[in-house]
């Protein structure tokens, strides 16, 4: 590894792992999820954390190669994007938790979500860019997976920090100050993060041509294109299949504070999503050096594995064991999302579709319409017949999605 691509990489870390401790001081389905409940949220409420989660980190996609169309101009853009339009949204969320004892419940819980649905809009537009520009264009493909696999790591594990810290600070500071002050905490974390993403040295950039913008007819030529191949149809299959049989995320939470799962503290269940991130780390470094060697399909299905494997336990273990169980099994099984997932998608744009973003945006919204469905039907299984049920049901979705990515996707180096 060159010495220019050594240090990209290290940036590239550094940076993710500032990001992911950012991000775990308020996890949407842990944090979010519990001030909303205190402040009178239904079940379907909550189930539409995941919803907006999703859809708004998939759907606004191909936007992105709209906007950041340049590639000279591209770094520039994208950290400039982060600091005015995404993260703001986090020190706002921050500002009304400080007021919001002074508000109506409903209100609070309204501008919460408005927020929360901005702040993963402005991700959503940025998203296949980013990936396409500080993964696919600066790391060639033999490395791609293993400076993924250490991003992720190096963002769960201190996202693990992140987690203790949250389950600690709200145990410590009283009232709903605690919350506040983690989502400006949040927010300062964040503009250290992307700061470090401007360092990065894009190998091409200076030499890059300037391209026109393109227009909607040749992003929807381009996604056309990638679509005509049947084993990226079946995978988007397989990965709408088992987003569908996971979105309980954010009723693990709920589920072990209630007296079904434990009756366990608040500020107890948080600490234990140091357990999800943990497992995340680990995941991720050992998929990410995999797939490289011997392709990413693997990594997917071993994820699919350990969710069906989660969901079994949710049903059969309470309390203690049962949280901290959970949440690693979920951390597993979530470490394909990134690195596997991002990789395959990548790996499967075929030679004809001459705008990788397009192809990225296409793979997300064909996932991300019915994934964000998904957790608004799951809040209401869990309010009309509780939670267990929910897992029920999503495990065996979870089974039908192993079984057919067994049957009918195929490795895409050799297929």
């Amino acid at each position: 590894m060159e010495a220019q691509t050594r240090r990209n990489a290290k940036l590239n870390i550094l940076g993710e792992t500032v990001w992911g401790l950012k991000a775990n001081l308020v996890v949407p389905s842990v944090i979010l999820a519990v001030l909303l409940y205190q402040y009178g949220a239904s079940p379907e409420l909550i189930g539409a954390i995941s919803a907006i989660e999703i859809s708004m980190q998939l759907v606004p996609q191909m936007a992105g190669g709209y906007i950041f169309h340049s590639r000279a101009r591209r770094k520039g853009q994208l950290v400039l994007w982060h600091f005015v339009v995404m993260l703001p949204f986090t020190l706002l969320m921050g500002i009304l938790t400080f007021f919001a004892d002074q508000m109506d419940p409903a209100l609070y819980r309204l501008g919460m979500l408005i927020c929360f649905a901005c702040y993963m809009g402005a991700i959503g537009v940025v998203a296949a860019s980013w990936v396409e520009f500080f993964l696919g264009t600066v790391y060639e493909p033999e490395i791609r997976g293993t400076v993924m696999g250490l991003s992720s790591f190096g963002a769960s594990a201190a996202g693990t920090g992140g987690a203790l810290f949250a389950g600690w600070w709200i145990g410590s500071v009283t009232g709903i100050q605690a919350y506040a002050w983690l989502y400006v905490f949040s927010w300062v974390l964040g503009m250290i993060s992307i700061a470090l993403f401007l360092l990065i040295q894009d190998p091409g950039g200076a030499d890059a041509p300037e391209v026109a913008r393109p227009g909607l007819h040749v992003l929807a030529a381009s996604m056309r294109a990638s679509l005509n191949s049947a084993n990226f149809r079946n995978y988007l299959v397989g990965r709408v299949l088992a987003l569908v049989g996971f979105s309980v995320l954010p009723f693990i939470a709920i589920y072990y504070t209630s007296s079904m799962g434990g009756g366990l503290a608040k500020d107890f269940v948080v600490a234990c999503f140091a357990a999800y991130t943990i497992a995340n780390a680990l995941g991720s470094l050992v998929l990410g050096r995999m797939g490289d060697r011997y392709g990413h399909r693997w990594g997917i299905l071993f994820g699919m594995t350990m969710q069906i494997i989660t969901l079994g336990v949710a049903i059969l273990v309470t309390g203690v064991a049962g949280v901290i169980l959970v949440y690693l099994g979920a951390g597993l099984a979530s470490s394909c999302g990134f690195v596997s997932h991002s990789n395959l998608v990548m790996e499967m744009c075929p030679p004809e579709n001459k705008n990788r973003v397009a192809h990225i945006s296409i793979a997300n919204l064909v996932i991300g319409i019915p994934a964000a469905v998904a957790p608004i039907l799951s809040g209401w299984v869990a309010g009309q017949w509780h939670e267990p049920t929910l897992f029920a049901i999503c495990m065996g979705i979870s089974l039908g999605a192993l079984t057919w990515m067994l049957l009918r996707f195929k490795e895409p180096r050799t297929a």
